[in-house]
């Protein structure tokens, strides 16, 4: 093989690790994303519950 083509070959290579990287960053960035979304829809619950209770027990 001549140089060009190894050298086609690489830069084909470094792109392939790129686009496997970035899809990587993106799912750990979606899944930390989901996390805190529970995490606040967890609190809200709590808060709802915290007011119901308050409620019945002022009822």
């Amino acid at each position: 093989m001549s140089d060009s083509v190894i050298i086609i070959l690489g830069l084909i290579s470094v792109q392939c690790c790129a686009i496997v990287f970035s899809i990587y960053s993106v799912e750990k960035a979606i899944k930390k994303s989901k996390e805190e979304m529970l995490s606040k829809i967890d609190e809200l619950n709590k808060n709802i519950l915290e007011l119901e209770f308050q409620k019945n027990n002022v009822s």
